[in-house]
């Protein structure tokens, strides 16, 4: 197995981390084929993209400055979930999943603070976007010893 290389990936979550503050503004995606195969995040500084590689199903991340990323023929989803409860909170964190074949299949990322609160996973050539929750219930105890 080659070894995987996210640097790219983790360069465009820190050169938009580096930025002042930002908060979500508007949500964007596209749909081929029956395929989601790009999502948006739109900022006041710029935007986050994230491309959906068909060939090895893995995620593609990258950050464009305002004013350079043409949004207009993409769909605004911010209503939906579970982007409408994070419209207005500002960026957190931003993760890169490597699955066990080596591939950078998933991103993370958290929303004012730094508890992931979405996962972005590419599955048979569309990402799919899941809601991430803390498990309630019982505290784990620590085995005696």
């Amino acid at each position: 197995m080659n070894p995987v290389s996210c640097q790219s990936a983790l360069d465009a979550f820190h050169e938009f981390a580096a930025k002042e503050e930002q908060r979500l503004e508007g949500v964007y995606e596209r749909v081929q084929d029956g395929c989601r195969d790009l999502i948006v995040l739109r900022f006041s500084a710029g935007v986050l993209s994230f491309l959906a590689e068909a060939d090895f199903d893995t995620i593609e991340v990258r950050f464009q400055e305002v004013g350079t990323a043409d949004l207009s023929e993409f769909r605004g989803v911010e209503e939906a979930d579970p982007w409408r409860s994070l419209l207005g909170r500002p960026f957190g964190w931003g993760w890169v999943t490597i699955n066990q074949q080596g591939y950078q299949d998933g991103v993370l990322l958290s929303f004012k603070g730094i508890q992931p609160s979405v996962l972005l996973s590419v599955e048979a050539s569309s990402i799919r976007v899941f809601s991430i929750h803390e498990a309630t219930g019982q505290p784990l105890e620590r085995p005696a010893e």
